[in-house]
């Protein structure tokens, strides 16, 4: 059985929306996102799709991409985020240029002045044969693909996106945008729209320390904010927190044991069975947040476990998204998925990095003592540049290494971004212990 988790809420400041409308929207979304994904799949199967030369497996389909008010108008070039390659338009705006992008999923399409300066951008969705690039799909594909609104469910950020758009502080986005489009260079404009935006999102509570009230086997006990129950030559692990866990074995605690997902968006809905065999005897279980002490663990090995943890975490949140809405990889969201069965190789990967102190302040800036909304950003813009531009961990998310260096602006217009973000609140994004250490049965 599995214990019941405290759900994740939302204060209702910050953007007026009717009362009640994410609850509903929740169950909206949870009962149409099948149907959606699948009706993109069979939209798919009808277009006429070519192969990408540089990544045959990755399926390409034309689209028509026309632009508006976006200036400079003269030398416009487009391209799909996906391919470094562009497509000179020239002048007349109006005039449609065909671009190939993913097929069956959403991407980002840009529109630049000449061919290095980003100018707009829009999200075109699988049944979409046109797009039109706006001031307005501009400041909405920035909302969009931003740390703190981005999620794997695009349905449901679109929907916020929706939401925010109603308030006034999105049409002095779309005015800033249109007075100061280049998001290649620094711009003040609408960074500072984008974070007055940004500041006013209202912080997830934490969720409480699940424990095992609802496990009814009196052998099962709360270890790391999750339920462990001792099963036949093993454990079960139930991780009803909105993180990854991950478990570390062997002599020195460094061996990969298993990586747990969030009950939230997992396939396996939080709950991992672990054999013996595959680890047995002592074992660490971690997860992000601020480091507890336990007094038979060094606290440097201990503080650095929860940052590959906390590191986990944020790919899966935002960099997988992030990658895959931009076209840069069609394959980041299963690879998270298959991190379950098989979790050695990415978490290797990026415990090496936690031996850069850079690497180190963004993972502890993610997860660790209460930060700004500001300070956290910046933290996830840090450690998903890390990520993106490793050349190991990029193919492991099989990113097209080709297109990465169209990622680049983007990043460092974030960055900038919360730079300029001033909300004052500080928030704790988890407050569940963040480690324990657990009795594995060997096997028989």
């Amino acid at each position: 059985m599995t214990a019941t988790a405290t759900p994740t809420t939302r204060s209702s400041s910050g953007f007026s929306a009717p009362p009640g409308w994410w609850r509903l929207f929740t169950i909206v979304i949870a009962a149409v996102s099948v149907a959606v994904v699948a009706t993109w799949l069979a939209i798919a199967a009808q277009q006429e799709v070519t192969r990408d030369p540089l990544n045959p497996d990755i399926a390409l389909r034309a689209i028509d991409i026309t632009s508006e008010n976006i200036a400079p108008s003269d030398s416009l070039s487009y391209r799909s985020l996906s391919h470094q390659s562009a497509v000179v338009s020239g002048a007349d705006q109006t005039t449609a240029t065909s671009v190939d992008v993913l097929a069956g999923s959403p991407t980002l399409v840009g529109v630049y002045a000449g061919e290095t300066m980003l100018v707009g951008l829009a999200i075109v969705r699988p049944d979409e044969d046109t797009a039109t690039i706006t001031p307005e799909s501009s400041a909405r594909a920035l909302l969009t693909m931003a740390p703190g609104l981005l999620t794997a469910d695009l349905d449901a950020t679109l929907q916020r996106v929706d939401v925010i758009s109603g308030d006034d502080s999105f049409a002095s986005l779309v005015d800033a945008f249109a007075t100061q489009p280049n998001l290649s260079e620094p711009n003040e404009v609408v960074e500072s729209a984008l974070a007055a935006i940004l500041d006013r999102l209202p912080p997830e509570d934490p969720v409480a320390d699940q424990g095992c009230d609802s496990v009814s086997d009196s052998a099962a006990y709360p270890a790391t904010g999750s339920c462990v129950r001792p099963v036949s030559n093993g454990i079960e692990i139930n991780n009803e927190q909105n993180r990854w866990a991950v478990l570390f074995g062997g002599a020195d605690l460094d061996a990969v044991c298993a990586a747990v997902a969030p009950s939230a968006g997992s396939a396996t809905g939080g709950q991992f069975v672990l054999q013996g065999r595959e680890c047995d005897g002592r074992a660490l279980l971690v997860a992000p947040g601020p480091a507890n002490a336990l007094a038979e663990i060094d606290p440097d090995i201990l503080v650095n476990r929860i940052r590959v943890a906390s590191m986990l975490t944020t790919t899966d949140e935002w960099v997988a998204p992030f990658v895959s809405l931009a076209g840069t990889s069609s394959s980041a969201p299963r690879a998270m998925r298959s991190t379950i069965d098989a979790p050695a190789q990415l978490i290797a990967e990026l415990g090496r990095l936690t031996s850069d102190p850079t690497v180190i302040s963004h993972a502890d800036g993610v997860s660790g003592e209460p930060a700004t909304i500001g300070t956290r950003l910046q933290a996830t813009i840090g450690l998903a540049t890390t990520v993106i531009f490793d050349p190991s961990i990029a193919t492991s998310f099989d990113l097209n290494l080709s297109a990465r260096a169209n990622l680049a602006p983007l990043l460092t217009f974030y960055d900038r971004t919360g730079q300029r973000m001033t909300a004052a609140r500080t928030t704790q994004r988890w407050q569940a212990r963040s480690a324990d250490l657990i009795t594995i049965a060997a096997a028989e």
